[in-house]
């Protein structure tokens, strides 16, 4: 079996595992950044009783505008 070449280096399974691994690790970081700013949009159309108590996660808990004013 022949290895592929690209640019004059050997590639094969060490390049695809790397590949792999930034892109779990791209995945993570972009979770990490993001659910804050969701959770943001979430809290200011949620009830802010429901929102101060935890109730609020990945949905509306009750939508209401009071968390804007």
């Amino acid at each position: 079996m022949k290895a592929n070449t690209k640019s004059g280096k050997l590639t094969g399974l060490s390049e695809k595992s790397s590949d792999i691994i930034l892109v779990v690790i791209c995945t993570i970081i972009l979770f990490i950044v993001a659910y804050p700013l969701y959770y943001v949009l979430i809290a200011s159309v949620s009830n802010p009783y429901d929102v101060y108590a935890g109730k609020t996660f990945l949905l509306p808990s009750q939508f209401t505008l009071d968390g804007i004013t």
